[in-house]
Parts: structure tokens; sequence; C-alpha cells
């Protein structure tokens, strides 16, 4: 027990048994494969395959070089290492650069669905608006900043219901009435001295400022 806590490597552990011996590798050594059978474990104090009673695998270190050391002892290391840094350095060009094409092609159409829908837009607010305004004679410009108002509205119920009460008030009025000639008028020198009519006056709209109205 002594021996175990102080010096365990005084001793060491025998197997006697039968086993079945396999290839051997580089330095001599030959692999068991399999223990058929097991006569005894033994502690020796000349053991023959180990160096003490607690005994484990021993990792070597890595050997640490540097790029100097590197080149010099695996240069053909190091020019693979090159040439995979420079096809990975090209294919992430690649890339970038293909991710950039389809960011730009992506903005692209984006504009383009923006516009097309923004045309489809004002042309159903130019077809409602010139429905409201059938037979009224209107500045085109203005009809066009209508247009434009109206397609900046999110809800144009509303909108379209003041162009509508509007439109009414600008309605010509025609100077003079239509008379029909085509029958005689037949009346009494009483009758015409009574009735000789006064001198008709031109009417006219009162002034309306649309685009006041509107908020233009």
């Amino acid at each position: 027990m002594w021996d175990v806590m102080n010096a365990p490597k005084s001793f060491g552990m025998s197997i006697n048994a039968s086993v079945k011996m396999g290839s051997s590798n580089s330095s001599g050594d030959v692999a068991v494969e399999s223990i058929d059978v097991v006569r005894s474990i033994d502690i020796v104090t000349t053991p023959a395959t180990t160096e003490g009673l607690f005994e484990s695998e021993q990792i070597e270190e890595e050997e640490i070089m540097d790029l100097k050391t590197l080149r010099e002892k695996h240069p053909e290391l190091v020019k693979q290492l090159v040439q995979e840094s420079t096809t990975d350095a090209t294919e992430q060009a690649a890339l970038t650069a293909a991710k950039q094409e389809a960011a730009d092609l992506k903005a692209r159409l984006e504009a383009m669905e923006s516009e097309r829908a923004a045309e489809k837009l004002k042309t159903e607010v130019a077809t409602e608006i010139g429905k409201i305004f059938e037979g009224v004679k209107i500045d085109s410009i203005l009809l066009g900043e209508i247009v434009e108002c109206a397609c900046e509205q999110t809800d144009r119920t509303k909108f379209k219901s003041v162009l509508s009460k509007i439109s009414p008030m600008l309605v010509e009025i025609d100077d003079e009435e239509e008379v029909d000639d085509t029958e005689p008028v037949v009346k009494t020198a009483k009758e015409s001295v009574e009735e000789t009519p006064a001198p008709r006056r031109k009417e006219k709209s009162s002034a309306f400022n649309l685009k006041a109205a509107l908020g233009i």
C-alpha cells in the first residue's frame, strides 16, 4: 500500500492470458486483436509492457510552427493553402457581385411596379373625375390638379362627394333662350303696346372659386 501511494512506478501489472495477435506497426509493436482466456493479473516488479501501476496513453504534443518554418518544411502545403485562399477570395467576390446585381434588379422591379401602379391609379381616378364633371367646361390644367389631389387621398369618397356638389354650379347658362319662329304670333294693338318686352339682360352665374373650395 505504501508503494501504491508513494512509488507506483516501482512495479506494474502483468496479464497471464491467451491472446490472438494481429499485425505489427512501423515501430514493431504487435497489436492484440482479442483476449481468449485470462488466467490471472499479476503485480510484478519488472512489467513487460507498462511503466507503473497507473498508466495511460500519452498524447504527443503537436508541433507549433510559424509561417517561416511551415514554408521551409512543407512548401507544398503552403502552396496549396495559397491556391485555396485565392479561389475562396474569387468565389467570395463573385458571390458579392451576384448579390449586388440581384439587389439592383429587385430595386428596379419595385420601382417599375410602383410606377405602373401609380399610372393605373391616375387613369382610374381621371375616369371617375371625368364622369363627375361630364358636360362641364373646365380648364385642363385645373382638371389635372384635381386628379392629382384625388390620387393623394386615401379615401376618395368624401372628395368625390364634394366634387359632385360643385359640378352643377359650373354649368354655363345660355345668353338667350331659343325662340321658335316657325309659328306666327298674333297679338292685338293693345296687347302689343302693353306687352312690349323690356330689353333682356344677360344672365351670369355667380363667381365661384373652385381652387379655394378644393383647398388647392
